[in-house]
């Protein structure tokens, strides 16, 4: 792929100079160019994946992007901020918020990248195993192949399938108080009792 990807690599670093000197761009000014490139990507391996944007909200939040396999399943998540963020920021906690937020996904999300549209981490199962730059064309390279190659593990022993859904109810939980805290005159108490 080598021969097409460094020019899109340019194409899209381009691009995003070109929005952030406008000095009007905003995080989500960034979002077309880089699912271009993240397409770009997919196509030329051949891959039937699907990436969309600000899709509904899942029991876990709403990453910025959703990739889908072609059966609507989810295959993974990226999650963007603005390109003058500093990833270290949100990964050393300094950007409290960002950072309970990224929490929350890896808790919930097996597969994530997390972007400022430069740099980018590849997160799986909630531990960081991959780094990259827009100036590192070839780590680039193989961080994405490594997100989209990703397969769900069958959970093959009841400890793992405890722990694993164990998880997804921690989330859930947590989305549902905030539902709640949502709902205009909704007690608690009120919403869930059988009564």
């Amino acid at each position: 792929m080598g021969q097409t990807w460094g020019p899109a690599v340019k194409k899209y670093s381009k691009e995003i100079t070109s929005i952030r000197d406008t000095g009007k761009a905003s995080e989500f000014s960034y979002r077309t160019p880089f699912q271009n490139l993240i397409d770009h990507y997919a196509r030329a391996k051949g891959l039937s994946l699907k990436t969309i944007q600000e899709q509904k909200r899942e029991r876990f939040g709403a990453p910025d992007f959703a990739v889908l396999a072609h059966d609507s399943i989810p295959h993974g998540y990226i999650e963007t901020k603005d390109i003058d963020v500093n990833l270290s920021d949100i990964l050393t906690g300094r950007l409290r918020a960002d950072k309970e937020r990224l929490d929350k996904y890896l808790e919930a999300v097996p597969n994530l990248v997390l972007t400022n549209y430069e740099d980018f981490c590849l997160f799986r199962d909630g531990k960081k195993i991959a780094t990259a730059s827009l100036s590192q064309p070839q780590r680039l390279e193989e961080l994405l192949e490594t997100f989209f190659l990703y397969e769900y593990p069958p959970a093959t022993r009841p400890k793992e399938l405890a722990v694993h859904l164990a998880k997804r109810c921690k989330v859930l939980k947590e989305v549902v108080l905030e539902t709640l805290k949502l709902e205009e005159g909704a007690k608690a108490e009120k919403v869930l009792s059988p009564y």
